[in-house]
């Protein structure tokens, strides 16, 4: 009878629990690009539109950098704000003498209350 009735709490304990558990999720940013690749010419300019949102957190003011290879220059421009999102639009400066290849852009995104959210995009010069 013991045994019986240990296999009948442990049957309803196993009914009680649930294998469909949520972990909490975390405040973080999320950064979109209009493309992960352009194409220009030495001595060009041009511009990717990006979108940064808050996730699961506090609506902290968020401020977006960027950085560029030698020979290229990159500039944060025409920032809004709407709601969760900021959009900026990434100024893109070909140097006339930079040579032929692939130069990697790197935007980074902070915002009091989350961690830094980092994103990439090529611009290749041909």
């Amino acid at each position: 009878m013991k045994r019986l009735l240990n296999l009948l709490v442990i049957g309803v304990l196993a009914a009680c629990s649930s294998s469909n558990s949520t972990t909490p999720t975390t405040a973080h940013l999320v950064i979109s690009l209009a493309a992960a690749q352009v194409s220009a010419q030495p001595g060009s300019r041009l511009s990717v539109a990006t979108q940064v949102t808050r996730e699961v957190g506090p609506a902290n003011p968020i401020a977006v950098t960027v950085s560029a290879p030698t020979g290229v220059t990159a500039s944060v421009a025409s920032v809004s704000t709407s709601g969760n999102s900021v959009t900026a639009s990434i100024s893109i400066a070909v140097g006339s003498t930079t040579l032929p290849g692939g130069y990697t852009i790197t935007i980074l995104a902070r915002a009091t209350g989350y961690p830094d959210a980092t994103s990439q995009f090529v611009v290749n010069v041909n």
